[in-house]
């Protein structure tokens, strides 16, 4: 179903406002307030609240949600202000077969899931995706779904 995007970053920050307030961490949303897209609000929501978790671990003091339109896909993307993806994630990619780690937490299936719910969303021969890269706009890591 088509779904107001600004309001879904606004509820997916808002659920974890009292982690932000504890944190001393600050949150900003870049998006039209308008933007309308089509996609699976249960899933997408899903992505988010793990991405957004991640980027609360990793952050120093910021966060900062956008999303736009480019090429006819939506692309939303959690900035963080932390140190940045590893470079061996950013080089390898999301593997089933990274190395799971129980004992910091990092079991790595936030992301292999994520990239899974991206790819359900179809739209003729293009199916969604996720991407990971450092920040350009805060200095951190950048994760960001995208949806045809």
């Amino acid at each position: 179903s088509e779904y107001c995007v600004y309001d879904l970053l606004l509820e997916s920050l808002l659920q974890d406002e009292p982690t932000l307030e504890l944190r001393g961490i600050s949150a900003d949303i870049g998006c039209e307030e308008n933007l309308m897209w089509v996609y699976d609000r249960e899933l997408v929501s899903g992505v988010l609240s793990n991405a957004i978790n991640n980027a609360v671990r990793y952050a120093r003091s910021r966060l900062f949600l956008e999303a736009k339109i480019s090429n006819k896909e939506l692309i939303i993307c959690i900035h963080d202000d932390g140190a940045g993806f590893p470079i061996d994630l950013l080089e390898n990619g999301i593997r089933e077969d990274h190395g799971v780690s129980f004992s910091n937490g990092n079991t790595g299936l936030g992301l292999y899931f994520s990239q899974v719910i991206a790819q359900l969303h179809r739209d003729n021969n293009r199916s969604g995706q996720i991407n990971l890269s450092n920040s350009h706009k805060l200095g951190g890591a950048c994760f960001s779904i995208i949806l045809p």
